[in-house]
């Protein structure tokens, strides 16, 4: 059976270690906020390396450090082509006319 003292002291420990942290929650939060930020700035300013390569490797850690991940971030390759319009070929031959909304007042 264990010591009722050393069970007391056990507990004790446990809920003032919770203590301290809870005392430094502002720290935590600040710090975490931090890492967030500058490593979305770090993602934000620069281009996404290729696939394969060394800095590739640190760039998916910070992606990951500054919450970039699905259809936020940018893959790495290359850019679709630009879309090229076509001009209409003919004019529309009569205008539209405006409708009448009947709103039931």
């Amino acid at each position: 059976m264990a010591d009722p003292v050393t069970v007391a002291t056990t507990v004790v420990e446990s809920v003032s270690w919770w203590i301290q942290v809870w005392d430094v929650r502002d720290a935590i939060l600040g710090a975490a906020l931090a890492v967030i930020a500058a490593s979305a700035a770090v993602v934000g300013g620069t281009n996404t390396p290729t696939p394969g390569s060394w800095f590739s490797r640190i760039y998916k850690i910070i992606e990951w450090l500054s919450l970039t991940f699905g259809k936020a971030k940018d893959t790495g390759s290359k850019p679709v082509s630009k879309l090229i319009s076509k001009p209409v070929s003919e004019p529309v031959s009569e205008p539209v006319k405006p409708t009448k909304i009947d709103h039931g007042f």
